[in-house]
């Protein structure tokens, strides 16, 4: 999984693949066309057991959620190793949500690795995870320079 970046009003892309370790390096799993992953986020809130970090914590009107890519994937499913997850931020207020948001791909067993996310355990398996951040958007494909005046 790759952090993503983006506006907070955009639909943020996730890069997904399922990898495995050649003995030198991690390589896409190419024939992986079959697994199946739990997109949705479980937890709307700080969370450390299962993983969640919400920097700042969503307020009243405030939702994120995470889903995959139908278009793309429409089976659900990996392919040739690959998958979207899609990012976004639900505003039924007035205050867009701009932060980040960190949280665990619910994936099937062979798909986890010893990550040691809370430096407790090397010898567990954890779900991989990412994060996404929003309201940080790289600027404009079609402006070369831009110099802000005071």
């Amino acid at each position: 999984m790759d952090n993503t970046y983006g506006a907070e009003n955009d639909t943020l892309q996730m890069p997904t693949r399922a990898e495995y370790w050649n003995g030198s390096s991690w390589i896409t799993n190419i024939d992986d066309s079959c697994s199946i992953v739990t997109p949705a986020l479980a937890s709307q809130v700080n969370d450390a057991a299962l993983g969640y970090q919400f920097e700042p914590a969503l307020v009243s009107g405030q939702q994120i959620t995470r889903a995959n890519d139908l278009i793309q994937y429409p089976s659900g499913k990996f392919a040739n190793g690959e998958f979207t997850l899609l990012w976004d931020a639900v505003i039924t207020g007035s205050n867009d949500y701009r932060g980040q948001v960190t949280a665990p791909l619910i994936v099937p067993d062979w798909l986890q690795w010893y990550w040691n996310w809370d430096n407790t355990s090397s010898t567990t398996l954890y779900d991989p995870r990412a994060s996404a951040y929003f309201g940080r958007y790289r600027g404009h494909d079609r402006i070369i320079y831009w110099r802000e005046k005071r």
